[in-house]
């Protein structure tokens, strides 16, 4: 029941974060005339950032500050972030409408399944593929609906973000090893909010003493509703839910924005943007759905290199075709159930191209092993591939344990 409690509120988490979050296009819609796009930016980073200081210290005082180590991939990440996507959204944006900027930026998740498919950590599956050619069509609609105008122009600068994004994420998660990441929004938010508005006073027709209530008001609500609150909020819900399951909540987000829209904006929907949003929403539900697959599988004889790794493994054998790769798993092994490391492939480091499903069971087992062994797939860890020793093989493993460990405790 606990663990159903915690799911459930980390589910409300996620839906509170795709709601805020869901307001940002209309901030920047309505920021169009009345504040200079880096001056609109750079104030509201500066302001979560600020607003989001104490939450870090009292959560993540010990990884407040990256070490040397986390440095270099804090900056480019927070860079292309903080000072390439949100500036260049934030500028298309004023020029389109809040239904577009919302929908086209569904496109992210496209991208992140191409960039981290070709790293190897995410796996390339049909229906993932089905999923992708979705996106492409849902956005695609929408740029040929407004072919004919200027504002393809700026619904491209919007698509052109979202594939920007992913190379963020993947210097931002190596960042992660180093700092936290409530401090790592803390951080960004306050470096990259205040060279942003240094740069507005210098490039930017805007004088600080001719600032009104009114363009307060709206930098206060935009940087503390989505720069501040969802953000936070976003975090719990990647501690109790895990990041897919989240990002794929987060796909409400569109309908919720053409909801807002039409509620605060008069702004009505147009057919071309609901059969984008339900088009892409089928294509982001496809990438992100959880891809499980159980079997049954023949426990077969090893040969004990596991054991002398110090990751000692059940090794079995089945008739169901899985793509090779390093999954987070579940192992039941008699009456009981266990979280795994599954390995299913060739053994490159070892030189030996024998086709292999290996279970590392994560918990002590002290039963006897049966016949037989039942797998549930939670989730693809990365691909196999060739170490340059067996002690770097060693040390992905212990990495690919403690990834499992952290999915494996939520579902």
């Amino acid at each position: 029941m606990s663990y159903q409690k915690n799911e459930r509120s980390g589910e409300l988490f996620a839906l509170g974060h795709a709601a805020l979050y869901a307001s940002l296009p209309l901030f920047i819609v309505l920021s169009n005339g009345l504040l200079p796009p880096l001056f609109f930016a750079g104030a509201s980073f500066l302001i979560a950032g600020i607003f989001l200081l104490p939450v870090a210290l009292l959560s993540e005082r010990k990884k407040f500050i990256p070490n040397r180590a986390g440095i270099i991939p804090f900056a480019i990440g927070a860079g292309l972030i903080v000072l390439v996507y949100y500036p260049l959204v934030i500028f298309a944006g004023q020029k389109t409408s809040a239904g577009n900027i919302a929908i086209l930026g569904q496109a992210e998740v496209l991208f992140s399944f191409l960039l981290f498919g070709l790293l190897g950590s995410e796996l390339v599956t049909k229906r993932r593929l089905f999923g992708s050619l979705l996106i492409l069509v849902g956005a695609s609609a929408i740029l040929v609906r407004n072919f004919s105008g200027d504002i393809v122009i700026w619904d491209t600068l919007i698509v052109l973000a979202a594939a920007i994004a992913p190379f963020a994420n993947l210097f931002q998660k190596i960042a992660l090893r180093h700092i936290g990441a409530i401090s790592m929004v803390v951080w960004r938010n306050i470096v990259a909010g205040a060279i942003l508005c240094l740069l507005s006073l210098k490039f930017e027709p805007i004088s600080l003493d001719s600032i009104t209530k009114m363009q307060i008001g709206l930098i206060g609500l935009n940087a503390i509703l989505v720069f501040g609150i969802a953000k936070w909020w976003l975090y719990v819900a990647y501690k109790k839910i895990g990041v897919a399951k989240s990002i794929a909540i987060n796909g409400t987000s569109p309908a919720i924005t053409l909801l807002l829209a039409f509620l605060f904006l008069k702004d009505v929907p147009t057919f071309v943007q609901l059969f984008g949003l339900i088009v892409i929403s089928f294509g982001v539900y496809s990438i992100m759905m959880r891809q499980t697959t159980t079997f049954v599988g023949e426990v077969v004889p090893g040969d004990k290199i596991g054991t002398e790794l110090g990751f000692p493994t059940i090794n079995v054998k089945t008739d169901k075709k899985i793509s090779q790769g390093v999954y987070a798993a579940h192992a039941k092994v008699g009456e009981k159930t266990f979280p795994a490391v599954m390995h299913v492939g060739q053994r490159p480091t070892l030189k030996s191209k024998e086709f292999r499903i290996e279970l590392h069971v994560l918990e002590r087992l002290e039963q006897e092993i049966p016949e037989t062994v039942e797998v549930e797939i939670v989730q693809h860890l990365r691909a196999v591939k060739k170490f340059r020793s067996i002690a770097k093989l060693q040390e992905q493993i212990a990495k690919d344990v403690k990834s499992a460990k952290e999915i494996l405790q939520t579902n």
